[in-house]
């Protein structure tokens, strides 16, 4: 894993990496969509119980990054994700589909 911003085309920073806790249906949403077989997720991420609280934890700085479900997405920028093998799917917190479904990827 990259710990540099810089390294993945950012502004130099550590990255601080948030996730829920792994009893969470968010957490295992993602795992299974996105990290799958291939990647887990980093022991260093700081993992949080509920979305809200990590969504604000993005929002607060620059170098945050984090997934959480589309209503939780709060004051954070939402990316398109994908695990490789299908094209990035842009969030859209207006379409009743996804808003449950899609777990996205969170960058201030």
């Amino acid at each position: 894993m990259n710990s540099d911003w810089k390294k993945v085309g950012g502004l130099p920073g550590s990255i601080h990496l948030y996730a829920r806790d792994n009893q969470s249906g968010t957490y295992q949403v993602f795992n299974s969509l996105v990290l799958g077989k291939k990647t887990g997720l980093s022991n260093k991420a700081k993992r949080f119980t509920d979305n809200t609280e990590l969504s604000r934890e993005v929002s607060n700085g620059p170098l945050g990054i984090g997934f959480v479900s589309i209503p939780n997405i709060l004051d954070s920028k939402a990316l398109a994700i994908s695990d490789g093998e299908a094209p990035a799917v842009a969030p859209n917190r207006y379409s009743p589909a996804q808003m449950n479904q899609v777990n996205i990827t969170l960058k201030r």
